[in-house]
């Protein structure tokens, strides 16, 4: 019996727990929300974004429609937020190459769908297109908006 009950402790010892197992890359949800949907209207002009400010919970999924209010055409892209580290991880946690919407000509509107990545921060928006906005965004910078991952 002492034997049978030593490999019961030794099985229940060898089982991790699941954020044992997770990969060492993948942070941890800080308020333990995940996984909603959401649906965000963006307006461009010549200008920038409205709204400026996006918000949505880690693993959400997104539907994203860009309405172009400007005289030219206007893209939208996420640019990747530095997660600096010394474990060995990515430098950069990005959003899905599905997330950018191609150039939308004046009075035109496109659609993107796509889940937030699961690093938690502010990731920055923008069109990439020459005359827009600064190749890097950063808080403040005229034609970026932020995407706050929460």
């Amino acid at each position: 019996m002492p034997r049978l009950l030593w490999f019961a402790v030794a099985a229940l010892l060898s089982c991790s727990s699941p954020s044992e197992n997770q990969d060492k890359c993948l942070p941890d949800d800080a308020d333990g929300i995940v996984g909603t949907d959401a649906a965000f209207e963006l307006t461009v002009d010549d200008v920038g974004f409205a709204p400026a400010i996006l918000a949505a919970q880690n693993r959400t999924n997104v539907r994203l429609t860009l309405h172009n209010a400007g005289t030219r055409a206007h893209d939208f892209v996420i640019d990747c937020m530095p997660t600096p580290n010394d474990n060995g991880c990515p430098l950069t946690s990005c959003f899905p190459t599905g997330a950018a919407i191609p150039p939308v000509d004046p009075g035109a509107s496109a659609r993107a769908t796509f889940v937030v990545p699961n690093p938690e921060g502010i990731y920055y928006y923008h069109s990439s297109l020459t005359g827009d906005a600064p190749p890097v965004c950063s808080a403040g910078a005229s034609g970026c908006g932020q995407f706050i991952v929460k």
